[in-house]
């Protein structure tokens, strides 16, 4: 069981009316990423490195000082 308020069902109701079953389909979002493609691709490239790396431990070496990498 899910409980909807009744507003929201108005809401779909009134969607349904005036555009049929499409407008009841969620919307396909368009979302812009946060980071560079260039930290991305660097992302990648440290992942595929070393495929066993967590997600966690990429970022670790993403964001250590450049001297302490190659020590």
């Amino acid at each position: 069981m899910v409980a909807v308020a009744r507003s929201k069902l108005d809401e779909w109701i009134r969607a349904y009316g005036s555009a049929g079953f499409e407008a009841l389909c969620p919307r396909v979002r368009l979302v812009k990423p946060r980071a560079s493609l260039r930290i991305l691709a660097l992302a990648v490239a440290l992942k595929q490195e070393r495929p066993q790396r967590t997600a966690a431990q990429v970022h670790q070496v993403m964001v250590a000082p450049a001297n302490s990498i190659h020590s």
